[in-house]
């Protein structure tokens, strides 16, 4: 018996139903980008950039920085051209010689002046207490350069050393006290002694306010010569040095010939005008043919005079003595 042969017909639908063509059609439809996306993609794409040549950038900077810090500390010889060190050029505005320089640095013949250590030359030269600073450079091919501050003398002193010796010191417009390499003698006995501050344990470190004890002197040296050759001895017995402490006075021993003078100055009152007014007390001292003893210019509109024969006076702002 033969089957029935069941025909399904065929079917009514075009197209192309492939696997490629339904992937295809698949990616037509999601292609497409509305402008938010495209905004997004352009702003992302400019961060990309720009993140870019800033981390260039600071890769440059970096490259730079670290040439420049071999060629300082001479870890690239062999890229520039030095030769053995021939010359050292100084320059201070103190004393200290060259040939002390010479033997503070010390630097072997023949080393290359790429292979010279100017941080630990720096740093010897610095140690030493009458150096404020020092600069020191290469110069290529062969010079280096050493270029100074010193600490510049007013006023000496002199302190106990361990073993009891006693030393004389110099004293800086800041205070510093150093030992004086290489000053000149006569330069120094015209400077007047420092009776420094004790505090109560028995130091006199740090000097304070010295600046106001210097301006004093370079008030009396520049406008009163004659005064100031006469000054001997600062003590700082009643000086602190804080700035605008009430009662706070500067003393002076002055001395001309045999006659021995103790002057009082106010740390905070006009230096110019005290030193005008004991001007005049002097020349009053000596039309009265009575040497001073003491003189307290200290006080706001006068001046406390004591004479070698007893008496006291007190000197007003009219310039009368009563």
């Amino acid at each position: 018996m033969k089957g029935r042969r069941r025909d399904w017909g065929e079917s009514s639908a075009r197209g192309d139903h492939s696997w490629h063509a339904l992937r295809k059609q698949t990616n037509q439809a999601h292609g497409v980008k509305s402008r938010t996306v495209q905004r997004r993609q352009v702003l992302l794409y400019l961060k990309r950039a720009v993140v870019g040549i800033v981390y260039i950038a600071l890769i440059g900077g970096l490259a730079l920085w670290v040439g420049a810090q071999l060629k300082e500390d001479g870890k690239a010889g062999a890229l520039v051209d030095s030769k053995p060190l021939a010359e050292i050029r100084y320059k201070t505005n103190g004393v200290l010689s060259e040939a002390r320089l010479a033997r503070i640095i010390h630097v072997p013949a023949g080393t290359r002046l790429i292979d010279v250590d100017i941080y630990a030359i720096k740093a010897k030269l610095e140690s030493y207490q009458q150096v404020a600073s020092a600069v020191v450079q290469r110069e290529l091919p062969d010079t280096l350069r050493i270029t100074l501050v010193e600490h510049q003398p007013v006023m000496r002193m002199v302190i106990e050393s361990g073993t009891g010796s006693k030393e004389l010191r110099l004293v800086s417009r800041t205070g510093e006290i150093f030992e004086g390499l290489d000053q000149d003698a006569s330069v120094i006995r015209s400077l007047p002694y420092l009776g420094p501050f004790l505090y109560p344990n028995g130091t006199y470190k740090p000097l304070r306010g010295i600046e106001t004890v210097t301006d004093l002197l370079d008030t009396c040296r520049l406008n009163f010569p004659e005064e100031y050759q006469t000054w001997k001895v600062v003590s700082l017995e009643h000086y602190r040095g804080e700035a605008g402490l009430p009662g706070e006075v500067i003393e002076l021993l002055s001395k001309e010939g045999e006659s021995t003078v103790r002057l009082i100055f106010s740390a905070n009152l006009d230096f110019r005008l005290q030193l005008d007014r004991l001007r005049h007390i002097r020349e009053v001292a000596r039309g009265l043919r009575d040497s001073l003893e003491r003189v307290d210019l200290s006080l706001n509109n006068a001046a406390a005079v004591k004479f070698k024969s007893g008496r006291d006076k007190l000197l007003g702002t009219s310039g009368n003595l009563p």
